[in-house]
C-alpha cells in the first residue's frame, strides 16, 4: 500500500450537500421545515391554509422573513417579506387566499436583520421574473445598497436558500422548459410541462379522448385556458418530419424526464406516468402523436370515466382496458 504524503493528509473530501426535511405532523399535507448544520438559512414549506400551524412551529415571533405564495392551478406567485412571522405573516397570507402554497425563509443567525429580509425580497422577485414566473407583485423593490463584501455575504445566503426551496419543492425560480409563442399576434400559452404536486380538477371540467390514427389513446380535461393530460395515456415515439420544430424541442425534454413506461409487446409508443400540463389541446395533440394535427383528434368524452383510466391501467396489467 502506498504511504499517505504530506499532501494527502491535508486533503478532505467534501462528500455533498446535506438537507433535513422535518415534518410535523403525519399527513402528506404537513408542514416541512428544511435546513442544515452548515447552512445559516432555514425553509418551512406546507398549505398556505396552516399558516398558524407554521408560526408556531418555526418559533417565528419577532423573526425578519421572505415568504412565496404559490398557486398550484394558476402557476403564479407572490413574494414578500414580514419583520415579526407571528404578527403579520398570516394576515399578510389570508390576504391572498387564491394561494395555496407557502414558503418561509428565515435565517437562524441572529446578526441577520431586515436588510436580508429586504435584499432577498428584491433579489427573488428579480430571479422569478427572468424564470418567466407570473408574479403577481405589483412593485418591484431595488436591491439595498451594500458594500461588496456585504453583497457577496448575501449573494452566498441566496444561493443557499434555493437550494433548500428547491428541496422543498419550489418552481418559482426554474424556467419551464419551453416559454410561450405568438400565433397571429396574439399570446398563446404553448408551454407544455409535467406537473409538480397536485392537481385541482373542477367537477364540471371537460373530459375528452384522444383518437388518433394507429389507435393512439390518452385522455384529457380543460381547466381555464389551460388543458392537462392525464397519467396513463400513451406517447408515440417516432415523429413525422412534418412536425414543427417548436413541438419537436418539448418533445425532447418530455423524453428526458423519467414519465414514459414500455408498453409490454409494444415497441412504437409509451405510456406516459405523469401529468402533463400544455397550453391547448392543439399542442397537447402534437406533443403525444409526434403529427402536425389540430385539436379535432380530441373528442368530448363523458365526465364520470375520469377516474376510471388509471383505475384502468392498474387493474388491467399496464394494458388500457374497456371503458364505460
Amino acid at each position: 500500500m502506498k504511504a499517505k504524503t504530506s499532501a494527502d493528509t491535508n486533503r478532505f473530501v467534501v462528500p455533498g450537500r446535506h438537507t433535513s426535511i422535518l415534518r410535523h405532523g403525519e399527513g402528506l399535507d404537513a408542514m416541512r421545515h428544511l435546513s442544515s448544520a452548515a447552512n445559516p438559512v432555514s425553509v418551512f414549506a406546507g398549505p398556505s391554509v396552516k399558516v398558524k400551524e407554521l408560526v408556531e412551529f418555526g418559533r417565528l415571533d419577532g423573526r425578519p422573513l421572505v415568504y412565496l405564495l404559490f398557486s398550484s392551478t394558476s402557476a403564479s406567485s407572490y413574494i414578500g417579506l414580514s419583520g415579526n412571522g407571528e404578527r403579520r405573516l398570516a394576515k399578510q397570507v389570508k390576504a391572498r387566499p387564491h394561494f395555496d402554497k407557502l414558503f418561509v425563509v428565515c435565517f437562524n443567525d441572529s446578526r441577520i436583520g431586515m436588510k436580508t429580509a429586504h435584499h432577498f425580497e428584491a433579489r427573488m422577485i428579480e430571479l422569478g421574473d427572468a424564470a418567466g414566473t407570473k408574479l403577481t407583485n405589483g412593485a418591484r423593490p431595488k436591491v439595498p445598497e451594500m458594500s461588496e463584501p456585504e453583497r457577496a455575504d448575501h449573494e452566498r445566503l441566496m444561493f443557499e436558500a434555493l437550494i433548500l426551496l428547491h428541496d422543498a419543492g419550489c418552481r418559482t425560480f426554474e424556467k419551464s422548459p419551453a416559454s410561450s409563442k405568438k400565433t397571429n399576434g396574439k399570446n398563446e400559452p404553448a408551454d407544455a410541462h409535467i406537473v409538480f404536486g397536485p392537481v385541482k380538477i373542477p367537477l364540471n371540467a371537460p373530459a375528452f379522448d384522444l383518437k388518433a390514427k394507429g389507435g393512439l389513446w390518452a385522455r384529457g380535461v380543460k381547466v381555464g385556458e389551460r388543458f392537462y393530460v392525464m397519467p396513463g395515456g400513451e406517447y408515440f415515439l417516432a415523429p413525422t418530419k412534418s412536425l414543427t420544430r417548436p413541438i419537436v424541442l418539448r418533445r425532447n425534454e418530455l423524453e428526458k424526464q423519467p414519465v414514459l413506461a414500455a408498453i409490454k409487446g409494444v415497441k412504437d409508443r409509451k405510456r406516459l406516468l405523469a401529468w402533463l400540463d400544455c397550453g391547448s389541446a392543439a399542442i397537447a395533440a402534437k406533443l403525444l402523436t409526434g403529427w402536425q394535427v389540430n385539436s379535432a383528434v380530441w373528442k368530448k368524452a363523458p365526465r364520470c370515466p375520469l377516474v376510471h383510466v388509471v383505475k384502468d391501467f392498474v387493474t388491467c396489467g399496464g394494458k388500457r382496458g374497456k371503458r364505460q
